[in-house]
C-alpha cells in the first residue's frame, strides 16, 4: 500500500438523518429559558461532539488531521444559523450583541491558528461568502463553500459532501437554538 493510497479510497459517509435531528432538537428543548453564556456554548460544543463527531467518525478519519479545525468551523455554522435565525426578528445588531458572549465563552476550544477568523463572527462569515459566490442563491450553501475552502477540503469524492450534511446540521442546530431558548434583550 503507498503513502497516498487512503487519499484515493472513497471516503465514508456522513451518517446525519432524522435521528440526529431528534437529538439535536432534544438537546435545545432542553436548555433553560434565559441560559447563561457558558451553557449556550456547552450545548453547541456538545451538539458537535455527541451528536455530529458519532456521525462523522469514517469521514473524519479519512480526510486527515482536520479535525480541531473541522470543530472550529462547526462552532461557527452553528452560531450563524443561530444569528440568522435571531436577525430575522430583532436584526443583526441585537442577534451579533446576544450571541457575543457565548461565542466567547467556547472560544477557548478554538485552535490559536482559526481564531481570528472565528472572531470575525458569524456576520463577516456570510457577507464574505455573498461576495465570492455572488450568484449562489443559498446562502447556507455558499457560507459552507466557502469555509470548504478554507479549510482546503478536496474536490475528492464524498469530502465536500459530507461537509456540507455536518454544516448544513450544526447550522440547523444553531436556528434550533434560537427557537428553543428565549434569549432576554437589553
Amino acid at each position: 500500500m503507498g503513502m497516498f493510497d487512503r487519499f484515493r479510497a472513497p471516503v465514508p459517509e456522513v451518517a446525519v438523518g432524522p435521528h440526529t435531528r431528534e437529538a439535536i432538537e432534544a438537546r435545545m428543548d432542553g436548555l433553560p429559558p434565559a441560559p447563561s453564556a457558558q451553557v449556550l456554548a456547552q450545548a453547541v460544543r456538545d451538539m458537535i461532539q455527541q451528536d455530529l463527531w458519532p456521525a462523522s467518525e469514517g469521514w473524519r478519519e479519512a480526510i486527515g488531521s482536520l479535525e480541531k479545525e473541522v470543530e472550529a468551523e462547526l462552532f461557527l455554522c452553528a452560531w450563524a444559523g443561530c444569528a440568522g435565525a435571531l436577525a430575522e426578528r430583532h436584526g443583526w445588531e441585537v442577534a451579533l450583541a446576544l450571541l457575543e458572549a457565548p461565542m466567547a465563552a467556547l472560544r477557548e476550544y478554538v485552535p490559536f491558528s482559526c481564531r481570528e477568523h472565528y472572531d470575525k463572527g458569524p456576520q463577516a462569515l456570510i457577507v464574505y461568502a455573498r461576495m465570492q459566490l455572488p450568484k449562489e442563491p443559498d446562502v447556507v450553501k455558499a457560507t459552507l463553500a466557502v469555509m470548504a475552502r478554507w479549510m482546503c477540503l478536496s474536490d475528492r469524492k464524498g469530502v465536500l459532501e459530507g461537509w456540507l450534511r455536518l454544516g448544513l446540521t450544526a447550522w440547523m442546530g444553531g436556528e434550533l437554538m434560537a427557537e428553543c431558548v428565549t434569549l432576554e434583550i437589553t
